[in-house]
């Protein structure tokens, strides 16, 4: 691919009368679905636990609806931010044989290659003449909120015209060709960088540790370089470093499943990727120790309680405070 086609796409702002659809009010679609109507967007808003759907009715432009197919009928463009592969594909069974001509559907999520071509072809086979596009987000919730996403898109060219400056208002568009699932795949590679660092950033407080040293200063340190400044090193090296996981922006769960989908891919193109199969090893065993509901960057944490030494005795009261891997 031409580096050209990734560049950040830069449009005016417009904004649009017609009410848009979107599904899905969870971590990330909240503020993505708040970050529009701030931006004097109308929304026809779903999602299957109606109290994230409170969280929302009461704002201007925010119309709660009860059923996916209503929104399939008031809005030509639906945006829908779902948890994995089999909620995407209930939504789009849903919606394809609904949309109608000129309607479009914006999957932000975070899927399987096979899942968006899936969906893709979902459209294509109804006949309908609604498109399926795919703007995977990078980044966690203070940054939709702030509407400083990265936003990778592909599909077809006139489609990402339509959408374009609406996804502005959200964060910074990569426009990355017409493969409907290059999005996807991007996001995983990226993913696979980011839990590599984890793991990183985890052996690093180890190393420290058993040196008999607190490894926050030296993460802090790390993340003030102009080598490593970002959200990676900042965030997840302090609660790394500190080991506190809570509030929990991405879960285990979810970090296991992204794992899962970058080896799945992995493994159908015919290589390993050790460092992710590591981060699995790992995030199963957070799983093991009950800490589901705790940031996927307590692989830190996993990491320490390895240590044939222990943590540091100024450690002692966070491990016993969330339990000892058996």
């Amino acid at each position: 691919m031409d580096i050209t086609h990734s560049r950040p796409v830069v449009h005016s702002p417009v904004r649009t009368d017609e009410p848009l659809g979107f599904l899905g009010l969870g971590q990330m679609g909240l503020p993505m679905a708040r970050t529009l109507l701030h931006h004097g967007y109308k929304l026809r808003i779903f999602d299957p636990n109606s109290t994230r759907i409170a969280l929302l009715s009461q704002e201007a432009n925010a119309t709660p609806v009860t059923d996916p197919s209503l929104i399939a009928f008031s809005s030509k463009i639906v945006l829908s931010m779902t948890p994995d592969d089999t909620a995407l594909r209930q939504i789009v069974s849903e919606l394809s044989p609904l949309l109608s001509e000129k309607s479009i559907h914006i999957s932000l999520s975070t899927v399987s290659s096979s899942c968006t071509q899936w969906a893709a072809e979902q459209y294509r086979q109804v006949g309908r003449g609604a498109t399926y596009l795919s703007a995977t987000v990078l980044g966690r919730p203070p940054l939709a909120a702030q509407g400083t996403l990265t936003i990778l898109l592909c599909g077809p060219a006139e489609a990402k015209e339509r959408v374009l400056p609406m996804l502005q208002q959200l964060g910074t568009v990569f426009d990355i060709g017409e493969r409907v699932d290059a999005a996807s795949l991007f996001k995983l590679a990226i993913n696979s960088v980011i839990v590599s660092a984890l793991e990183a950033m985890g052996y690093a407080t180890a190393f420290l540790q058993a040196a008999q040293l607190d490894p926050l200063p030296a993460l802090q340190i790390l993340a003030h370089t102009p080598l490593f400044q970002g959200v990676v090193y900042q965030e997840y090296g302090e609660m790394i470093g500190s080991d506190r996981y809570e509030p929990a922006l991405f879960p285990v769960p979810l970090g296991l499943k992204d794992v899962e989908l970058i080896l799945s891919q992995a493994e159908q193109s015919g290589f390993s990727m050790p460092l992710v199969e590591l981060a699995r090893t790992h995030l199963l065993e957070a799983q093991r120790a009950g800490w589901n509901q705790l940031d996927w960057s307590v692989i830190g944490r996993v990491i320490a309680s390895r240590l044939p030494t222990g943590p540091l005795p100024g450690l002692n009261e966070r491990h016993r405070a969330h339990g000892e891997l058996a």
